[in-house]
């Protein structure tokens, strides 16, 4: 079945569908004494549906949402890769694909003081965290029915039984034979398609499958991590696309870094301060990509030395929640000086590592507790930022590794059989022997050289972008301008302090989302005593 490409909604229609392209849906439900006001679409199905899920749920990366007059049920795939988020309180339920679309339908851009102090200090926001105390993520494999309660959704989370008596020979032949499965499936349900391919092992995989099940992708798509430099994952990526006689297609960064800030920003939700290189593939490629399979979660669970070390294992065994959240946040001497003084004592160490030690612990029974922290937490909050949030405005995106078997067959791996970066590795070498030569290339984004323009672009950018804006609550102004100003003369330090102008004008928009807030309660205070006012008179 060829993929639909349509803006609308789509009704759901059991597995084997592909829904609308996810751009900002958006649909309020309020109770109104004994009835109910509605704004917005109120039947939405977005992503794909695909048969092979369990419980009576479809595989795939999908969202569906109806109201029927009385109840608002809301369904989603079981890990909540289609990013939705919700705003809930005593008489309304608000629910969208886009933050800033809740934002601008008057939701509070209040911000969540103890979800920022875990984000500003390693990039993620946690389970169903926002930067937006109103504003929550919807769980992974929900259903949820609403009718008229201030009773929020509940995340449901598919922690796998630990796979014992299987040798290792075993677990690589019967990893291939899932994913040969899981990649059959999803290439039979659609027409033409596309490959995002890496210099890694993870869409090599899905490339080299697709191949020899005859279903070879129209092309392969790369985006370079920098404007202009040069990449060996592009070089890994085209050699191997030419030794399959693939087309491959080369993705360059915008030309206006501040631009494509702003708008990952929000098309990220404010979730993230990665994915910039994404942007260019959804708005080069658009509807003519129509599908196009990634390789998100396949590293997680198959080759996770930098995830699960013996210490990490020792920890969750011995319930050390707190030890753990401080060596994930990273070093307790980081000031956070860029703050605002009030702001930065609201975001503070002690905060973040209570609220990462609870995340930890929602793990500990799993059979490898950090890769699966880390796979519900980054790889679904941040990493799939990128496919299902970015992608899925321009096109469809199948994902093998997270196909229901594959998935719980990973998650059960023993951490001491995949923890050495091999077991991928070594599979592909026995399924592929031709490509066994052929390197990988782990770090794909190696940062620039220290006079690469794009440093001082940066800077000088998010430099009069702040002068342009108004003090806030946030920012410490004070601690950033002279610091932005200074990487505008020294070439080292400017690249030393590259982390700082996306961060300065992440932090600037949220700001600018509080001061539209403000004005909005401000007009309505006074429409009220005007009217007030009249009434009386």
């Amino acid at each position: 079945m060829a993929a639909s490409s349509s803006s609308g909604s789509i009704g759901y229609g059991g597995p084997g569908r592909f829904g609308s392209l996810s751009a900002g849906q958006y649909f309020e439900v309020r109770r109104d004494g004994p009835g109910f006001n509605t704004r917005g679409e109120a039947s939405v199905f977005i992503g794909h549906s695909l048969p092979g899920g369990s419980a009576n749920r479809p595989d795939g990366a999908w969202l569906r949402w109806h109201w029927d007059g009385r109840e608002l049920t809301v369904e989603g795939d079981r890990y909540g890769l289609i990013p939705a988020y919700y705003a809930l309180d005593a008489h309304r339920f608000a629910l969208s694909t886009s933050i800033h679309r809740l934002l601008e339908e008057g939701v509070s851009a209040e911000p969540d003081e103890e979800a920022l102090a875990v984000f500003l200090r390693c990039g993620v926001f946690l389970g169903e965290d926002t930067p937006f105390r109103a504003i929550r993520a919807l769980p992974p494999g929900g259903h949820y029915v609403w009718r008229g309660e201030a009773v929020p959704p509940v995340a449901t989370l598919p922690l796998a039984t630990a796979l014992t008596g299987m040798s290792r020979d075993a677990a690589l032949e019967r990893f291939a034979d899932l994913m040969r499965d899981a990649i059959a499936r999803r290439s039979e349900a659609v027409g033409d398609f596309a490959v995002a391919l890496s210099g890694g092992m993870d869409s090599r995989h899905i490339l080299l499958e697709l191949c020899r099940l005859g279903r070879r992708p129209r092309f392969t798509v790369t985006a370079r991590a920098y404007r202009g430099m040069p990449s060996r994952d592009v070089d890994i990526a085209r050699s191997i696309s030419e030794s399959l006689g693939i087309p491959h297609r080369i993705i360059d960064q915008d030309e206006d870094w501040l631009a494509l800030e702003l708008r990952r920003n929000v098309r990220t939700h404010y979730c993230t301060l990665e994915h910039d290189w994404s942007i260019p593939i959804a708005e080069q490629l658009g509807p003519d990509a129509g599908v196009v399979h990634d390789g998100i979660g396949g590293d997680v669970f198959t080759d996770c030395r930098s995830i699960t070390t013996e210490w990490r294992l020792a920890a969750f065994r011995d319930g050390r929640f707190d030890e753990l959240a401080a060596e994930f946040l990273g070093h307790k001497a980081a000031p956070r000086q860029f703050l605002a003084p009030e702001f930065r004592e609201r975001c503070s160490w002690e905060r973040a590592v209570a609220r990462v030690s609870r995340e930890f612990a929602r793990f500990a029974a799993a059979p490898n507790p950090p890769a699966a922290f880390w796979f519900w937490n980054r790889t679904r909050r941040v990493v799939a930022l990128a496919p299902f949030g970015v992608w899925q405005r321009a096109f469809h995106v199948l994902a093998p590794y997270l196909d229901e078997q594959v998935f719980d067959f990973m998650a059960s791996l023993p951490a001491e059989m995949v923890g050495d970066y091999g077991f991928h590795a070594d599979s592909l070498a026995r399924e592929f022997p031709a490509f066994a030569q052929v390197g990988y290339y782990s770090e794909a984004n190696p940062a620039p050289p220290v006079g690469w323009p794009g440093y001082r672009q940066m800077a000088a950018q998010a430099l009069r972008h702040l002068l342009r804006q108004p003090r806030g609550r946030l920012l410490s102004r004070g601690y950033v301008l002279p610091r932005l100003g200074w990487a505008l003369v020294d070439a080292r330090y400017c690249r030393e302090s590259a982390w700082l102008p996306p961060l300065a004008v992440y932090l600037s928009q949220l700001e600018a989302g509080r001061h539209a807030d403000e004005n909005r309660r401000r007009t309505s205070s006074t429409k009220r005593r005007s009217t007030s006012q009249i009434t009386d008179a």
